[in-house]
């Protein structure tokens, strides 16, 4: 009798213990317009530097938490940019740098990092935030009727 019990408590350990795949798919430039093009969804476009202590903290803190990921993953498609990363990026048939693709969908005019970039990719329009955001902020800008205060990069 000990056996079974000790196997049903074993297996129902394994079966409770199974971890879900909830993490964050990030994707290029490319993939991610291309993706949110295809789905017809709204991106969620995090400009990051390697060196940037705040960067990492929104990775580690807002980006790890389940809500977020989960507001993230059924309503947008995430990009990640590197700012210092050298390369050509396509945009309405238009090549830009990392960093002069990110000047274009933001709504400022100087650049913090991070800044956290909704890109409405079926009205070509935009609305960036810099700076660190905790859950409390990325949930509220995720939740918010954004679409309201946008800046037209279609040009």
């Amino acid at each position: 009798m000990k056996i079974i019990l000790t196997l049903l408590i074993l297996f129902s350990m394994a079966m409770g213990s199974d971890p879900v795949d909830n993490d964050l798919v990030w994707h290029s430039w490319e993939e991610g317009y291309k993706i949110a093009q295809e789905e017809e969804k709204n991106m969620l476009v995090f400009a990051f530097a390697t060196w940037c202590h705040w960067c990492k903290r929104m990775d580690d803190k807002t980006f790890s938490n389940d809500e977020i990921k989960s507001l993230i993953a059924n309503d947008y498609i995430a990009v990640k940019m590197d700012v210092d990363k050298e390369e050509t990026l396509v945009y309405n048939s238009k090549k830009y740098s990392n960093t002069e693709l990110i000047g274009k969908l933001m709504d400022s005019d100087q650049l913090a990092i991070p800044t956290t970039i909704f890109v409405f990719p079926q009205t070509s329009q935009s609305k960036s935030s810099g700076g660190f955001k905790t859950v409390q902020e990325m949930k509220d800008m995720l939740l918010l009727n954004i679409k309201e205060e946008v800046l037209d990069i279609s040009e």
